[in-house]
């Protein structure tokens, strides 16, 4: 027999049945359901070879799933895409399923599967309720992925076994916690003191202490391995118990290559971050509070920068911007939705530094050609401007020579297109 099991998501409870398998218990008109009608919420499983996925729903409906092929995994995955999300679901995913009436009972929906071929499980985003995450890490001998996020509906995590299981690498548990949970207001240590090579945390708890009463300093203790770092969610801001904006040992991060700042209450970059020069990607996105960039002008490897949702940032470029000279990629979504014209100034302001800075002709590696930007919405009716004018030729162009007048936005997107071999997403309606 093929050892495998089952659990149910049980409004956000991942606890063990009476058989010895995991369950969920929900009550809904669809499985699953996301949170929020601008995100998808969703359950994904990859195995380490192809195989089967046995789901049971709770109404007396259930499904067999083959797992698809994709990137090199073996994937099952089931998501539910909110109604304004400019998200679009991954082409390996399976329909939700959705119930003939609501009840008020709560429906146990059960997953079976052979437990030794899970490489990697993410719940994310889902309309759940409170309870005890009762997952033992130490069944599954290969996982290696273990996340789940931005839920805010766990009370307790058994992470006794944790680190047991050797392939254990990326853990995420982003906004898991209700503020009834003894983690609510901490990193668990027992996750620190694994060989993390990715690590997401943070809950609105965090504000409440020091950086090393929350364990935020102890981050530290993965440095060996870690490369890449997620902080969402805290409730942390530019001088956290006057401590600063983030613990100062992040110094001590030298195989740090991404760092993820999302929700915070930080009105601009994290000084500490200018000494952590070995960053290739920084972001630094989805706040309300952002303003300033400070300085991260040392930041010289860095080739992605995210600055995605932040209605409230500058659009006048940092002076110290063409330091970046390695900088290749800008996500600007959803930037300056509440600031009149923000969207024009920012292409206008990305444009004259673009000419001034890179050469007219040349290769992919020359600084600020090759670029790409992302200056798209959020989710449709979110503020976000869209760029003026007509994408055209602008009077006086000459490839290689000159850059003409252009009098529009999209007049400048198009030189910047043309001249410099960027590339530019954004709305047209």
């Amino acid at each position: 027999m093929i050892p495998c099991t089952s659990f149910v998501f049980s409004a956000g409870n991942l606890i063990p049945y009476i058989d010895g398998s995991f369950v969920l218990r929900m009550v809904g008109l669809r499985f699953p359901q996301t949170a929020s009608t601008s995100v998808v919420g969703a359950i994904s499983l990859t195995f380490s070879a192809p195989t089967s996925v046995y789901v049971d729903f709770g109404d007396g409906n259930s499904t067999t799933y083959n797992t698809t092929s994709f990137g090199g995994n073996n994937v099952f995955y089931m998501g539910d895409k909110g109604i304004n999300s400019t998200q679009t679901l991954p082409p390996y995913a399976t329909a939700v399923h959705v119930y003939a009436d609501e009840t008020s009972s709560p429906r146990i929906i059960s997953f079976n599967f052979d437990n030794n071929l899970l490489t990697g499980i993410t719940v994310a985003l889902m309309i759940l309720s409170h309870g005890d995450l009762d997952f033992e890490f130490a069944n599954y001998s290969n996982l290696k992925t273990f996340n789940f996020q931005q839920v805010s509906s766990v009370v307790n995590l058994n992470l006794l076994n944790a680190s047991l299981s050797s392939q254990l690498t990326s853990i995420y548990i982003n906004n898991t916690f209700t503020s009834t949970s003894p983690y609510y207001n901490y990193i668990p240590l027992e996750l620190l003191n694994m060989p993390l090579i990715s690590l997401g945390v943070g809950t609105e708890g965090f504000g409440a202490s020091n950086f090393e009463t929350n364990n935020m300093a102890s981050i530290v203790n993965c440095a060996a391995t870690l490369q890449t770092l997620i902080i969402q969610g805290a409730n942390i801001g530019d001088d956290d118990h006057g401590e600063g904006a983030l613990p100062a040992n992040f110094v001590d991060l030298v195989n740090l290559r991404s760092l993820g700042i999302y929700g915070t209450l930080h009105t601009t970059f994290p000084a500490v971050i200018n000494s952590m020069t070995w960053l290739t990607s920084l972001n630094m996105a989805y706040t309300g509070h952002l303003t300033g960039f400070g300085d991260f002008s040392a930041l010289t490897n860095l080739t992605a920068l995210s600055t995605a949702s932040t209605p409230n940032l500058s659009v006048t470029l940092p002076s110290w911007l063409n330091s970046l000279i390695k900088l290749k990629s800008w996500n600007w979504l959803a930037v300056g939705s509440t600031i009149p014209g923000a969207l024009d100034t920012f292409v206008g302001n990305i444009y004259s530094f673009v000419t001034t800075n890179a050469p007219i002709t040349g290769v992919s590696t020359d600084p600020f050609r090759n670029m790409s930007f992302n200056i798209s919405p959020y989710y449709i009716g979110d503020g976000t401007e869209i760029p003026s004018g007509t994408f055209q030729q602008p009077t006086g162009y000459i490839l290689g020579s000159s850059n003409g007048s252009p009098a529009s936005s999209l007049e400048m997107i198009w030189v910047m297109t043309n001249q410099y071999k960027h590339s530019w997403v954004y709305r047209t309606v």
